[in-house]
This record gives structure tokens, sequence and C-alpha cells, in this order.
């Protein structure tokens, strides 16, 4: 009789850990950027938000967007440079994960924009 319980928990208890494995890979995976784009370019760019990201910004870090955008990649969309100098203010904290929005401003990398340089630069 003992032998039969064991054979039923060790099943059990690997299929209980791949679950576990599989909701923690999940949960902490995030979209990554992977647009590409040519710095110093301007740029008007279109998507929904996949995440706002604002951890850190009260120690002065930055705040920027994940956006899905329409043809299928990510983009980062920095809005808010932290203790850096950025000459227009744009309120991206008020954008909600899953808004539709076009963005206007200047590749900094590859994979980022930024409504910073410029007070014609917007986030709508």
């Amino acid at each position: 009789m003992q032998h039969k319980q064991r054979h039923i928990y060790i099943p059990t208890l690997l299929i209980i850990f791949l679950l576990i494995a599989i909701v923690l890979l999940w949960q902490f995976s995030e979209p990554e950027a992977d647009a590409v784009f040519t710095s110093g370019e301007v740029m008007t760019l279109h998507g929904k938000v996949a995440e706002n990201v604002t951890q850190g910004v009260d120690v002065d870090a930055s705040s920027y967007l994940l956006l899905a955008l329409d043809e299928g990649s990510v983009a980062k969309v920095e809005y808010h440079r932290g203790e850096a100098d950025c000459e227009n203010r744009v309120d991206g904290f008020s954008i909600n994960k899953g808004q539709s929005i076009e963005v206007r401003g200047v590749a900094t990398s590859q994979d980022t924009v930024s409504t910073c340089d410029s007070k014609g630069f917007y986030i709508r």
C-alpha cells in the first residue's frame, strides 16, 4: 500500500513543480523592445501601451512606455529622464496599459524614442 502511494505522489509533485515554473516564467516575462531605429531620426509611432514603467521615479530614474507598435514590434518611449534635463515635460504617468496612442519623438537608440528633446514632440 505504501509503495502505491509513493508512485502517486511523484507524478503529482512533478506536475505541481512544472505548473509553478510556468507561472513564474509567465509572470516575470515582459515584452522586449525589438524595434530598430536610427539614432537622431524624428518619427511618429502608433500602437498600444504594453506597460508604463515608472519604477524608481521617486529616486530620479527615467520613466518610459513599452509600446506594441501597429506593425508588430515593441518600442521603448521615454517621456521622463529622472535627474537629466527633459525640455518637453509630457505627462506620461497618466497613460494606462492597453491605451492606443500616437508618439512623436526622436530615436535615441535602436529601440528607444524620446519625447524629451523638443517641445514639438508629444504623446496623444
